[in-house]
């Protein structure tokens, strides 16, 4: 509401109070005749500059032609305005639904499967191997991707079926030693771990000695490098896997519990990244067996985090629940002050209801436009390559199943396909999606993306206009 007007008054916009007006001042003074004058001139000019630039605003339109990403991207090209997200536009925009891999006489349906994914170059320029994992059981498949909608499945190893795995939780393949690591909600805690040679189909059990009644989380697989073979995180700490003797050692002393999210850093072998409830990225050093680990808070994420991954030495990606996906340079770690974090501890009879307050690490991006308020194991991948982000989110009839991030940009990439095919009224199952990968699978082109839900795993792949017909 504006000020009244009082005569003799004048009401100063920037201290909000009003100024008795002195008529037999200097014009010079403040608040006299003259001064008062000047300044309600001013304040008309301003208001008419305002209407006028929010009326421009109003007439402009921009044009279609600069929102398609191959003739707008060249435009803004010419005019000196190009955009780095112009190559990301054309890869989400390009993507279309094209392989469909359901299940077969041997195995009848995928309920919400969780896989690897390795292309065979010596198969064949388009054959991928995939691990799946659901239920109760894991088995391996074969297919040739390339343009078939339903393509032939080989099944050159064994289905395992286990009375004491209930649901996997995750799945990881360490390449240079030729291993898949599973991870098992289960009803003992030694069938927690699956470790299953890729030449060798037969799960290895692994038995985390001196705990029980543990539940498994997640997995990571270590460097080439390095002396380890997998990290293990679960609601008791982290367990180790030895490259050599296939032995599960305990990270002691346990700074926390409830791990959900692990990472190796990529340039060095033997420190580890943790994350899960609480919302406390963990640096731990693991280079030397016979001494305690030392861990140390490295970043204080605003929520319990659920993913990360390092992008260079100096940059790491933290996702997590209440929608918070945030970048973090390691160079210019410093608590944010303007935000609070905000942790209620559950009330019991001896005390009351208490809230404590803790600030969060300030990051470098931030990706608003992502939706996971409560939910742990969400699919997420990124491509370094490309720079995009994969992420899946909750289903709650509004938001999509999935969404594709600019890494660097932090903007949604807006793919038609995808948002037709998992939009937010196109899913029959009421579930979220549990894994997707980005993989290149067929040589000499764009990288495509696979996406389990549901009775199968989809994959969506680039494809110009003349393609989709």
């Amino acid at each position: 509401m504006p000020p009244k007007e009082i005569p003799g008054y004048y009401f100063d916009p920037v201290k909000k109070k009003y100024f008795a007006v002195k008529k037999g001042a200097p014009a010079s003074a403040a608040y006299s005749s003259s001064d008062v004058k000047r300044r309600r001139l001013h304040e008309e000019q301003s208001t008419r500059e305002e209407e006028t630039a929010k009326l421009r605003r109003l007439r402009i339109r921009r044009s279609k032609l600069l929102e398609h990403p191959f003739s707008g991207g060249f435009l803004s090209r010419e005019q000196g305005q190009t955009r780095d997200s112009i190559a990301l536009d054309v890869f989400s925009h390009g993507l279309v639904q094209s392989t469909q891999i359901r299940g077969t006489d041997q195995f009848q349906t995928l309920q919400n499967p969780l896989f690897t994914l390795e292309p065979r170059r010596d198969l064949g320029t388009s054959t991928v191997d995939l691990q799946i994992a659901q239920g109760n059981s894991t088995f391996g498949l074969r297919a040739d991707v390339d343009g078939l909608a339903h393509p032939r499945l080989d099944f050159p190893e064994t289905t395992w079926v286990s009375e004491n795995w209930e649901a996997p939780t995750s799945i990881v393949t360490n390449r240079s030693s030729r291993r898949h690591a599973i991870t098992w909600f289960s009803s003992f805690n030694e069938n927690g771990i699956s470790i299953i040679p890729m030449e060798d189909t037969r799960p290895g059990q692994r038995t985390p000695s001196g705990h029980r009644d543990i539940t498994m989380y997640s997995s990571a697989a270590a460097n080439d490098f390095s002396p380890l073979l997998f990290a293990f995180g679960s609601s008791d700490g982290i367990l180790t896997m030895d490259k050599t003797r296939l032995d599960l050692k305990w990270i002691k002393p346990i700074v926390m519990r409830d791990v959900w999210a692990l990472e190796f850093q990529n340039d060095k072998n033997d420190v580890l990244l943790s994350g899960g409830r609480g919302g406390q990225l963990q640096c731990n050093d693991l280079r030397d067996s016979r001494t305690p680990t030392e861990s140390s808070t490295l970043i204080t994420h605003p929520s319990s985090i659920t993913h990360i991954k390092q992008l260079d030495p100096n940059r790491i990606l933290v996702a997590g629940l209440e929608s918070s996906l945030c970048q973090y340079d390691i160079r210019y770690l410093k608590l944010d002050t303007g935000r609070v974090v905000s942790r209620q501890r559950p009330p019991n009879r001896l005390t009351t209801r208490q809230t404590t307050a803790k600030a969060s690490t300030r990051t470098i991006l931030q990706y608003p436009d992502y939706h996971n308020t409560a939910t742990r194991n969400v699919g997420f991948d990124v491509d370094l390559e490309i720079g995009v982000i994969a992420a899946a989110q909750e289903f709650n009839g509004v938001q999509p199943l999935v969404r594709l991030f600019s890494l660097w940009g932090g903007h949604t990439l807006h793919s038609a396909a995808l948002e037709r095919h998992y939009g937010s009224i196109s899913n029959p199952y009421g579930d979220h999606v549990r894994c997707l990968k980005l993989c290149r699978d067929i040589d000499d082109r764009m990288k495509s993306l696979y996406i389990g839900l549901g009775s199968s795993i989809q994959r969506f792949a680039w494809a110009d206009e003349a393609e989709n017909g």
